[in-house]
């Protein structure tokens, strides 16, 4: 299918032509708008003139006398579409503007998929035809439910297509609307987990008010302190801070600082796992490398960085053009935030409005009495403790910045003494592509169909894939084949795509600089910078090897046969050895032997497809003995193995399968993360994630809440940032889509 919004161009386009041509179409409705799927690109048609003789709705009006109905039949009758009383005429509705109403009602019934505009259900839509009224296009506001108050106006419960949100309205007086607009525009711009979403902007119908559409939540932290939260439970205290740091060093990173960070502006999801969610954005500014100006102090007394409330303090002596700011003022209020969560509603500098007067005073009076009453044995409590006096410091150029923040809280997440992972879609998702592989140093994904490859990167490396970029597209006019493997060398300089042939691209001059002649490939895998391994379907293995002065040039140095059928390799650095795998069974190969190291052979009787994949363990302590070590030691040799259940199959330690780690026939895919200490597998849409060290199921979930199914393949990878959710998990499955997760892990007994 096209983009939404060129489905919604083509049907206007449409209708606009056949009015054009003097022709009124008089029966619109969702069954009269076809997909022409045979066609590339793919098209919407208006289709089945309400003038002719073989009309659809009429057909479907004799069903309905006869009796032969359902919902999606009835809901395409000509009366569910138009304002015209004759819906029953037999010659259609001549009119145009009718049709032009029914075409915006199908644009509304596509973007919702299945909503219509004037009602949920027959009757209503009838009587809201009738009125005019079009109720879920409108903003309903609930005046009646208050949800808070700010400065520049009330948040109300309401509802947006039929939908629970929050509604912030504001009243449109002159003075107010360069505000409202800057809200507006700035806050449609952003797109975060933690920072809450804004739907939708309207005038009120009277025009006194602009309502601003928000995603609902279930409460502020001030709601949560003051016990008068009752929405879902929220994450650990560690997680709640950093997911605040997070929001927030999202929007500085957009370019802007926000200068209300309070309590209040701080919302919890009612979704779980629940989120924390920067809210309220009427004082953000733009900044240039992290300053900003300011003709005024804005913000709240009792939350506000020293360096403006002396501005505010000294009345007499406030300049006529006021210094600038940096977004370490915000940095203070999150500082002190963080101390109001964690003492369930205490402010570090005292709760009464004489706080102010102790911020500048630098006397945080129940920050000290805090620090003073930590247990000796609350590791964490005394991190956070001094982790908090360096976001509250008095002078802004000794202030910790969000970045270290972030960094500071991901490692206390690491080393909690708990066993769970939390798990979520990142919003985002890639459609399309047969493979995908991630860059090994950078956020970088390459994804590749039999057309081209998309290299996608962040907009902003510092919080990886918030937004997504194509940076680099590789158009092809060779490959008519699927895509069977797409892999980056160790340093990401070179993308080697197998398909009917091998081809290596250079990732920083987009252009092909070694095609590989070896026909049929089913596998690729880069085992140095410059030499690949690669797979056939008659079961050979070549390694290639590239000139270091002349990229173009390559020559074959080694040559394995691995039996009727190879469809797997992989290479492990630390051992320097090579495994290749199929429905048959696994041989490691050593680059200085022709035949197998190890080998384990599948039972032929057993025709299942097989799975596998090989544990690449890193930093176990045997750098210092080089390859031989390595090669004795059993860390090295841990396959995963799925034949009749789950196994782990070790060389070292036994020849044939040993541990069983499941039951489950159906594994479709599976990895292992990168340092070796996780392991993924998808199974009929239930993904399953172990810790390697004690073979422990950390995490179960099945597609009733993330969709997995028919699965291609699944890769972890790693980013370089300080976000806490440094592993993320890709998943690509078959129908052409697929999904980025990213996920975090409070461990126990793993070693970091």
């Amino acid at each position: 299918m096209p983009n939404e919004s060129q489905v919604l161009y083509q049907i206007t386009n449409g209708v606009s032509y056949l009015h054009g041509k003097g022709i009124v179409h008089g029966d619109l409705n969702p069954l009269n708008v076809v997909i022409a799927a045979q066609s590339r690109p793919v098209r919407m048609k208006i289709s089945d003139f309400g003038l002719s003789k073989f009309s659809y709705s009429k057909q479907l009006s004799q069903k309905m006398k006869e009796g032969e109905k359902n919902f999606e039949m009835e809901l395409c009758l000509r009366k569910y579409w138009t304002l015209s009383e004759e819906t029953d005429s037999l010659e259609g509705i001549q009119d145009a503007t009718e049709d032009i109403i029914a075409a915006g009602c199908i644009l509304f019934y596509y973007l919702t998929r299945g909503g219509h505009l004037f009602g949920d259900d027959f009757e209503s839509n009838l009587i809201n035809l009738k009125e005019k009224n079009p109720v879920n296009l409108k903003i309903q506001v609930n005046t009646s439910k208050l949800l808070g108050k700010g400065y520049f106006g009330q948040v109300f419960e309401g509802k947006f297509n039929g939908d629970p949100v929050a509604v912030k309205q504001m009243p449109t007086t002159t003075a107010q609307k360069e505000i409202i607009q800057r809200e507006m525009s700035t806050h449609k711009e952003l797109n975060h987990v933690n920072v809450v979403k804004l739907l939708d902007v309207a005038d009120s119908a009277d025009n006194r008010f602009m309502h601003l559409v928000l995603e609902l939540c279930g409460g502020t932290l001030t709601d949560y302190c003051e016990k008068k939260y009752s929405g879902p439970i929220l994450p650990p205290d560690e997680l709640v801070l950093y997911q605040i740091a997070n929001g927030l060093h999202y929007i500085h990173s957009r370019g802007l600082v926000h200068r209300d960070i309070k309590p209040e502006n701080i919302l919890i999801s009612m979704k779980t796992p629940v989120q924390m969610k920067v809210s309220d954005l009427s004082f953000v500014k733009k900044t240039r490398e992290d300053i900003f100006s300011q003709s005024k102090i804005r913000g709240t007394l009792q939350w506000m960085a020293p360096e403006r409330l002396k501005v505010l303090n000294d009345t007499e002596n406030m300049p006529v053009n006021l210094l600038d700011g940096t977004i370490k003022s915000d940095t203070f209020s999150s500082g002190c935030v963080f101390f109001y969560f964690l003492t369930r509603g205490k402010h570090p500098f005292g709760n009464k409005d004489p706080s102010k007067d102790n911020i500048l005073k630098r006397y945080p009076i129940k920050f000290l009495k805090y620090k003073q009453n930590l247990a000796a044995d609350d590791v964490n409590g005394r991190i956070l403790a001094s982790l908090i006096k360096k976001m509250i410091k008095f002078k802004e150029e000794e202030r910790i910045g969000l970045p270290e923040v972030i960094k500071q809280l991901a490692a206390v997440l690491y080393g909690m003494d708990k066993s769970k992972c939390q798990l979520s879609l990142v919003g985002v998702s890639l459609g399309g592509y047969d493979r995908i592989s991630s860059h090994p140093t950078e956020p970088i994904l390459a994804c590749a169909n039999e057309k081209k490859i998309i290299f996608y990167t962040a907009e902003n490396l510092a919080i990886p894939f918030s937004n997504w970029r194509k940076k680099v597209i590789f158009q092809h006019l060779n490959m008519y084949e699927r895509v069977w493997s797409l892999e980056w060398n160790i340093n990401g300089t070179q993308l080697a795509a197998g398909f009917y042939e091998v081809s290596v691209y250079d990732s920083s001059i987009g252009e092909v600089i070694t095609p590989i002649d070896v026909k049929f490939v089913s596998a690729v895998k880069w085992i140095s910078e410059n030499r690949i391994a690669v797979s056939s379907l008659n079961g050979t293995i070549k390694i290639f090897e590239m000139e270091e002065n002349n990229l173009t040039t390559t020559r074959l140095v080694k040559e394995f046969t691995h039996g009727e059928y190879c469809d797997y390799l992989e290479w492990n650095e630390r051992t320097q050895y090579l495994a290749s795998g199929s429905d048959q069974g696994i041989n490691i190969w050593s680059m200085d032997h022709d035949r197998p190291i190890f080998s384990l052979k599948f039972p032929l009787q057993n025709e299942e497809d097989k799975k596998f994949a090989w544990r690449l363990c890193t930093g176990n302590g045997e750098e210092k003995g080089g390859i031989e070590m390595a090669r004795k030691s059993a860390k090295n040799f841990t396959f995963f193995i799925s034949m009749k259940g789950v196994f782990i199959w070790n060389p070292l330690e036994c020849e044939q399968l040993s541990r069983r780690l499941s039951k489950d026939t159906n594994i479709e895919k599976v990895a292992f993360s990168s340092d070796g200490r996780f392991l993924a597998a998808v199974s009929r849409g239930t993904l399953m994630i172990w810790s390697v060290e004690e073979w422990v199921q950390i995490y179960k979930v099945n597609n009733g809440n993330i969709e997995f199914g028919g699965t291609k393949n699944i890769s972890f990878f790693t980013t370089k940032s300080t976000n806490l959710y440094e592993k993320k998990l890709i998943v690509n499955y078959i129908g052409g889509t697929s999904s980025l997760l990213e996920f975090a892990f409070e461990e126990s007994n793993i070693s970091d």
